[in-house]
């Protein structure tokens, strides 16, 4: 079994809100949840488009069961929900 040693954060997506500049920009609730995880690097790849460097790194994150975990099971949720680890955002 995988030590739980690894703090994230669950951020839900509010929707859209107006900048001073009059441009939209997203507004995340980063106190959604906050739990323990195991993070697992899967694969990663760095590839040329649009004349631009990008890469590209798949990870996993094992949390414990909850009502706060369980909608992040429903199809679609990777859009209404990012994950903080480490100060960078993960979809």
């Amino acid at each position: 079994m995988r030590k739980l040693n690894q703090r994230i954060i669950i951020s839900e997506y509010l929707g859209e809100v107006q900048n001073d500049n009059g441009f939209d920009e997203p507004q995340w609730d980063d106190t959604y949840y906050s739990c323990w995880s195991a993070f697992n690097q899967i694969s990663g790849k760095e590839f040329i488009s649009a004349k631009a460097n990008n890469s590209e790194n798949i990870v996993t994150f094992t949390v414990r069961y909850c009502n706060k975990t369980k909608v992040l099971l429903v199809p679609g949720a990777t859009k209404q929900y990012k994950v903080i680890y480490k100060e960078k955002d993960y979809d």
